[in-house]
C-alpha cells in the first residue's frame, strides 16, 4: 500500500518534468523559398534535395524517445479531391520501407490548402506516425512526425503541424 502511494505521489512529478523537458526544445522557423512554406522544427534541419524529392527534417531525443520531423515535397500536377489523397499516400509510400495501407484519413484545410491527415503505426517497423498530405500551388506536401520508441508529445505535433504555412 505504502509503495502505491509513493507512486501517486510521483506519478505528477514525472508528468510535470516530462513536460518541462518538452518546454525546453529550441524550435527554430525554417523557410524554404522554393517550396513555398515556412515550419518551426525542433532544432536545426537538416536538408537535401534528390531529383525528384526535397526534405528538412529534424530528429531529437526528448525522454528517452527519438522523434523525427519531416517535410517532403514535390512539384506535382493539378490535383483535387481524392486523387490529393491517392497521390499523397503514394507520396507517403516512397519514403516508407515496405508498402503502406493507411487507414482512412481525416480532411484537412486552411490557408490556401487542402489536404489529409493519417496517424497509424508502420506496418514494417510498428513506429507510431502522424502525417498530413498537403496539396497546393502545384506542389504536394508531407508532413511526419515518427515517434522511433513509441510517444510523442501531442502538443509538440500539434506546434510542427500548425506551424506549416505557405509563403
Amino acid at each position: 500500500m505504502k509503495n502505491i502511494m509513493i507512486l501517486f505521489l510521483l506519478l505528477p512529478l514525472a508528468v510535470a518534468t516530462m513536460s518541462f523537458a518538452a518546454a525546453m526544445v529550441n524550435w527554430q522557423n525554417y523557410t524554404d523559398s522554393k517550396g513555398g512554406y515556412s515550419v518551426s522544427l525542433p532544432g536545426d534541419p537538416y536538408v537535401t534535395t534528390n531529383k525528384k524529392v526535397h526534405y528538412a527534417s529534424a530528429s531529437i531525443e526528448a525522454d528517452g524517445n527519438d522523434i523525427g520531423f519531416y517535410v517532403h515535397w514535390k512539384a506535382a500536377k493539378k490535383l483535387s479531391g481524392s486523387k490529393i489523397q491517392s497521390e499523397g499516400e503514394k507520396f507517403m509510400n516512397y519514403f516508407g520501407i515496405e508498402k503502406q495501407s493507411f487507414p482512412s484519413p481525416k480532411s484537412i484545410s486552411g490557408n490556401g490548402f487542402t489536404g489529409y491527415e493519417y496517424n497509424y503505426k508502420s506496418s514494417a517497423t510498428d513506429v507510431p506516425i502522424s502525417a498530413r498530405i498537403i496539396y497546393a500551388n502545384g506542389i504536394l506536401y508531407h508532413l511526419e512526425v515518427a515517434t522511433w520508441d513509441g510517444h510523442c508529445d501531442q502538443a509538440w505535433i500539434d506546434q510542427f503541424f500548425n506551424s506549416f504555412k505557405l509563403n
